[in-house]
C-alpha cells in the first residue's frame, strides 16, 4: 500500500445540531424564538427546495459505524463532495473533499473512495475495502433564522428522506426535521443549548418528537444509532451488535474529537465557513477540543492519588482480574485508535502522547502476562516495541529541536549572545531530521504491520487458568514492580560515575540509570492503571506509590535529556569550528547541560527516597 499523508486540501468545520421525527404538514413560526435567553431572532427567510444525493461507505464488517463515523460521497447542496463525520466533544466534526477529489487515481482507490478521504479514516478502515453501505436520497427546504445582523443563527431543515440499505436491499421512507446552529449562534456551550431549547420547544409545540435515530444513516440501516455498546466494546467478538444509543467513554470520545481536531488544524488551520465554529476556524477547535480531552483523561486516569481515589471508586473485591485487566487494555487501545490522526498530522505532543500510551500497553502487557498466552503476547509486545522505537526516533530529534530551541534563547537572554548560525545547525537541521524520521514513522502506519498490530491489540484475550480477584492481582504485580524498582533503583554515589573519566565506568554507570528509568515507570504505569483504567481494583495507596514512580522516573529522563542534548552539542561543535563559525555558544550549550543532568540526578536521589518509603 502506498504511503498516505493527512490531507491539506479539505475544509473542517462542527455540526451542532438536532433531529426530529415529524408529519405535521408546515414549519411553526419561529421568529422570536430565542429572545427569552438573549438571542434575537428578527427574520426567518425560506429557500428554494433541493435534493440531496448521498452515498454512505463502510468495511464489510462496519468498522466505521462502530467508531460512530461516517463515510459519504454527497451530490447537491452548497457544500457536496466527500464528507467524513467525526464524533466530537460538542456535536460532530465534519471535514469535506471537494467532488474533484473524485477520480480514483490513486493507488488504494479501487474502491472509489478517493486515497486522501480514506487517509482520515485509515486507523479504523485499515487495508480493508470500502463498499457502499447505504443510499440516502433527501428532498430539502431549508429556513434561515436570523439575527438583526443578518447573520444565521438557526438553521431549519425539512427533509423528506429516502434511506436504502444498500447490503440487505431494504428500503425505508421518513421524514425529519433538523435544527443545525449557524455562525451566528451563541459563543458558549449553554448559550448554544439554550437556543436550541428554545426552537425544540416551539417544534414540540408543532407536532414534532425526537428523531428516533441520530442519523439518517443510521436510520437508513432500520438502527437508532451507530457505535457498539460499552460491553460490545470490551470484547464481544464478531458478529457483537452495533445497533447502540451508548455512548463511547467520554475519555476516548473526548480524544477521538481532540485529536481529529488536532490534525486538522495542525499544519494550515483550515476554517470551516458553516456552522457555530466556522468563524472561529478549526485551530481553536483543536484547542478547546484538547483541553476537554485533557480534562476527561484526568478523571478516568488521574496522574494524582487524591484524583484517582475520587474519580474512579476501587472495584469490586470479587470482580475476575482477567475481565479487569482486558477492560483496561482495550481502553488503551481505544487510546492509540484516537490519537492516530492527530500523529499522522505531527500535531504539538501528538508523537508523545503515543509513545506514551504503547510504552503502557507494553508494560502493562508485561505485569499481568501470565493471563495471556505466551506466544500471543510475544507478538503483540514485540509489535508495539517496534512501533514504540519509531515514535521514538521523532519524539526524540522533537524533543532535542525544543531543547536546543530553549538553550540558545537563554543564552541570548542571559548573556545578549545570538548565534544564527548555531541556531541553524542545531534547531533547524534538526528539525529537518524530525520531518524525514515523521515521514517514515508515516510510511510505517499505512502499512499491514501497524494495522495487524491494532487488530492484535483489539483482539486480546485472556488464555485462561486459575482465576483470581482483580484486586489481588494488582496488588501482586505492584509488589513485584516495586521491589524491582527498589532493586534497580541507582544510589547518588553510583549515578555520580556518568560523569567520570573511565568511559567503560562511566558506561556501567549510565545503562544503570536506564534501567532505573525503565523499572521506575513501569511501575508508574502499572500503578496508574491500578488506579485509573476502567474497573480500578486500587485505590490512594498504589496511587502513591505510582505518584512516588512518576518523581524519579521524570528526574531520571530529565537527566537523559540533558545527556543527549550535551552529546550532540559535542558532536555539532566541531563541524562549526570547521566551517569557520564560533564555538563559544556551544561551550556554554554543553556547560549548561552538564549542570542540568547533575540537578537532575540529584531530584532523582531524592525521588528514590520517596519511593521506598512509599513501597
Amino acid at each position: 500500500m502506498s504511503q498516505t499523508h493527512p490531507d491539506e486540501s479539505h475544509t473542517t468545520q462542527v455540526e451542532i445540531e438536532r433531529k426530529y421525527a415529524v408529519d405535521t404538514e408546515h414549519l411553526p413560526d419561529l421568529v422570536g424564538v430565542g429572545d427569552a435567553v438573549g438571542v434575537h431572532i428578527v427574520a426567518a427567510e425560506a429557500h428554494e427546495p433541493f435534493v440531496l444525493e448521498a452515498v454512505y461507505f463502510d468495511t464489510a464488517d462496519l468498522a466505521l459505524a462502530r467508531a460512530k463515523i461516517a463515510l459519504r460521497r454527497r451530490v447537491g447542496g452548497h457544500d457536496e463532495g466527500w464528507h467524513v463525520k467525526l464524533p466530537a466533544v460538542e456535536g460532530r466534526t465534519e471535514l469535506q473533499w471537494p467532488l474533484e477529489a473524485d477520480p480514483g487515481q490513486d493507488a488504494g482507490s479501487a474502491d472509489g473512495v478517493p486515497a486522501a478521504v480514506r487517509a482520515a479514516v485509515l486507523v479504523h478502515v485499515r487495508d480493508r475495502a470500502l463498499s457502499p453501505l447505504a443510499a440516502v436520497r433527501t428532498s430539502r427546504s431549508i429556513v434561515e433564522l436570523l439575527d438583526a445582523d443578518g447573520r444565521v443563527v438557526v438553521e431549519i431543515a425539512d427533509d423528506t428522506v429516502t434511506g436504502t440499505d444498500s447490503r440487505e436491499g431494504s428500503v425505508r421512507l421518513w421524514r425529519e426535521w433538523e435544527a443545525e446552529l449557524g455562525p451566528g449562534a451563541p459563543a458558549t456551550a449553554d448559550g448554544r443549548a439554550a437556543v436550541l431549547d428554545a426552537v425544540e420547544k416551539r417544534l414540540f409545540a408543532a407536532g414534532a418528537t425526537v428523531s428516533p435515530s441520530v442519523s439518517k444513516l443510521a436510520q437508513a440501516l432500520g438502527r437508532t444509532g451507530l457505535g457498539r455498546t460499552p460491553d460490545a466494546a470490551r470484547g464481544a467478538g464478531e458478529g457483537a451488535s452495533t445497533d447502540a444509543g451508548a455512548e463511547v467513554s467520554p475519555v476516548v470520545g473526548a480524544k477521538a474529537a481532540a485529536s481529529a481536531a488536532s490534525a486538522n488544524a495542525a499544519k494550515k488551520g483550515t476554517n470551516g465557513t458553516k456552522g457555530v465554529k466556522g468563524v472561529k476556524g478549526a485551530a481553536e477547535e483543536a484547542k478547546g477540543a484538547e483541553k476537554s480531552a485533557k480534562r476527561a483523561e484526568k478523571g478516568a486516569k488521574a496522574s494524582k492519588a487524591t484524583k484517582k481515589a475520587a474519580s474512579v471508586p476501587p472495584a469490586d473485591a470479587d470482580a475476575d482480574a482477567a475481565d479487569v485487566v482486558l477492560a483496561g487494555l482495550r481502553d488503551l487501545g481505544e487510546q492509540l485508535v484516537a490519537l492516530d490522526p492527530a500523529v499522522r498530522a505531527d500535531a504539538p505532543d501528538a508523537v508523545h502522547r503515543q509513545r506514551t500510551t504503547v510504552r503502557r500497553l507494553r508494560n502493562v502487557l508485561a505485569g499481568h502476562k501470565h493471563l495471556f498466552a505466551p506466544s500471543a503476547l510475544q507478538e503483540v509486545r514485540a509489535s508495539l516495541a517496534r512501533f514504540g522505537g519509531i515514535l521514538g526516533e521523532v519524539r526524540d530529534l522533537e524533543v532535542r529541536a525544543e531543547w536546543a530551541e530553549a538553550a540558545l534563547d537563554a543564552v541570548r537572554d542571559d548573556r545578549g549572545v545570538d548565534d544564527p548560525a548555531a541556531r541553524d545547525r542545531l534547531v533547524a537541521a534538526t528539525r529537518a531530521e524530525h520531518d524525514a524520521a515523521h515521514e517514515r514513522l508515516l510510511e510505517w502506519m499505512s502499512n499491514a504491520p501497524y494495522f495487524r498490530l491494532l487488530d492484535a491489540v483489539e483482539g486480546l484475550t485472556p488464555s485462561g487458568g486459575a482465576p483470581d480477584s482483580a484486586r489481588r492481582e494488582s496488588k501482586a504485580v505492584l509488589l513485584r514492580a516495586a521491589r524491582k524498582a527498589e532493586r534497580l533503583s541507582v544510589s547518588r554515589s553510583r549515578a555520580a560515575a556518568v560523569f567520570g573519566s573511565d568511559p567503560v565506568v562511566t558506561a556501567r554507570a549510565e545503562a544503570a540509570v536506564h534501567e532505573s528509568r525503565k523499572s521506575a515507570r513501569r511501575l508508574r504505569h502499572l500503578a496508574e492503571f491500578a488506579t485509573g483504567a476502567p474497573d480500578a481494583p486500587l485505590g490512594v495507596a498504589a496511587g502513591l506509590l505510582g505518584d512516588a514512580a512518576e518523581r524519579l522516573q521524570d528526574a531520571l529522563g530529565e537527566h537523559r535529556d540533558a545527556r543527549l542534548f550535551g552529546e550532540y552539542v559535542l558532536l555539532i561543535a566541531p563541524r562549526a569550528e570547521a566551517a569557520g563559525e564560533s564555538s563559544f555558544v556551544y561551550g556554554v550549550l554543553y556547560q549548561r547541560s552538564l549542570e542540568r543532568s547533575r540537578a537532575a540526578l540529584a531530584t532523582a536521589a531524592r525521588a528514590r527516597k520517596a519511593l521506598r518509603a512509599a513501597s
